[in-house]
């Protein structure tokens, strides 16, 4: 029972892991995708 319980908890640590990166991986392309709208909207404006 002692080694199902921590088999368990391994899986969900790996599980949260995952989670954790994909998380990061999303942050960075938001940020990315920030930075090309800030530069499209400046210029857009400059054409206005």
């Amino acid at each position: 029972e002692k080694q199902e319980s921590h088999q368990y908890q391994q899986a969900l640590r790996r599980q949260l892991e995952a989670q954790d990166h994909t998380i990061r991986i999303l942050m960075c392309q938001k940020t990315e995708l920030e930075t090309a709208l800030y530069y499209s909207q400046d210029a857009a404006r400059k054409f206005e």
